[in-house]
C-alpha cells in the first residue's frame, strides 16, 4: 500500500478492483471466498475495510489469511472456508 498505508478510504478506492472480480466469479455461478493476505505491519482498520468490501459486493466469505507471518498455520482458516463452500455444490 506504499505511501497510503493507514489511509482507509485509498484502501477502499483500490478495493474496485476485488469488487469487480466477485462480479465476475458471480456471473458464473462461482462463489468467491475473498483472502486477505495480511502482512504483520497491516492496520486493522484496512483489514476491515476490504472484508466488508469484499462482503457487501457478494463475497460469500472473507478471510484474513496470515500466512506470510505464520506458514501453514496461517492458512487454515482460508481451507476450512473454501472447503466449506466447495461442499455446498
Amino acid at each position: 500500500m506504499g505511501k497510503y498505508k493507514g489511509d482507509v478510504n485509498a484502501v477502499r478506492l483500490g478495493a474496485e478492483n476485488l469488487v469487480q472480480h466477485i462480479a465476475i466469479a458471480g456471473q458464473y455461478n462461482i462463489p468467491a471466498v475473498v483472502a486477505i493476505n495480511a502482512f504483520p505491519d497491516d492496520k486493522e482498520s484496512e483489514i476491515a475495510a476490504v472484508r466488508e468490501v469484499a462482503l457487501a459486493a457478494g463475497g460469500r466469505d472473507c478471510i484474513v489469511a496470515r500466512h506470510f507471518a505464520e506458514g501453514g498455520a496461517g492458512a487454515e482458516d482460508l481451507a476450512r472456508a473454501v472447503w466449506a463452500v466447495a461442499q455446498e455444490g
